[in-house]
């Protein structure tokens, strides 16, 4: 079934990415004033799709007690290429903009091609410290411009089993000292039993959570955006210990 939906999805991203490429040569204006919409459908239809193959269930939770502003920063624990998806399909009404590695940026049909053409960070971890902040400093003044949040996953990489590894704070302070705003933490969990299409095999229903655990304000300077982190994490690392209880 995993293969089915490997081919399905493949050809699929391949007719959106034939689509693309004929609208940014011959429509760029047209291209550009929708594609974040489309992006927002697309993922949705993917995530159906999971869900739909593999009897995936997917509990996202959002409710706070007030209202989501119109831009903040997510920041949250990264399990799976999911976490992406299910971040743009549970936001559907933010555009939401992620500081990833540069390798996804290429050979990825449509996805690639997205993450460029919406300025999303791509980061080459060979970069130092100063080409780093530059490119970050400017795609957190670019997210400003086109109304977008940001979404930083402070692991750096993915948990192959699930634990919480250790937050950096390097892409989250710049973003902060760049354009302050709301931190919206976020835990994830069941991503890192979903990596592989044999992780479904033989199983029953998988069951992924996408849950909103505050809303913080906009830190002030160092000290408050390395607090910020320190609390997020530690949200985080309550949430998924009371998943895993109960």
């Amino acid at each position: 079934m995993g293969y089915i939906f490997l081919i399905v999805i493949f050809s699929y991203l391949l007719v959106i990415e034939s689509g693309l490429s004929f609208l940014r040569v011959f429509f760029p204006h047209y291209l550009s004033s929708h594609l974040n919409r489309w992006v927002k459908t697309w993922t949705r239809h993917i995530v159906a799709l999971a869900v739909l193959f593999f009897d995936l269930r997917i509990k996202i939770d959002l409710s706070l007690p007030y209202p989501l502003p119109e831009r903040f920063i997510i920041v949250s624990n990264h399990q799976s290429l999911i976490d992406i998806m299910a971040v743009i399909a549970a936001l559907k009404h933010h555009t939401i903009l992620f500081v990833s590695k540069k390798e996804l940026g290429k050979g990825v049909p449509t996805a690639s091609k997205v993450l460029q053409w919406q300025n999303h960070a791509l980061i080459d971890r060979s970069y130092n410290l100063v080409q780093t902040a530059r490119i970050l400093r400017r795609f957190s003044k670019n997210a400003n411009t086109t109304s977008s949040s940001i979404a930083i996953f402070p692991e750096g990489t993915r948990s192959r089993n699930g634990e919480l590894g250790q937050f950096h704070q390097g892409a989250f302070r710049i973003a902060q000292m760049t354009v302050p705003l709301p931190t919206l933490v976020v835990a994830i969990e069941g991503g890192h039993q979903l990596s592989h299409f044999s992780s479904f095999r033989g199983r029953k229903k998988q069951v992924y959570y996408l849950k909103a655990l505050a809303l913080l304000p906009s830190p002030k300077n160092k000290q408050e955006i390395q607090a910020t982190l320190e609390e997020s994490e530690v949200l985080i690392r309550s949430q998924l210990t009371y998943w895993r209880k109960s």
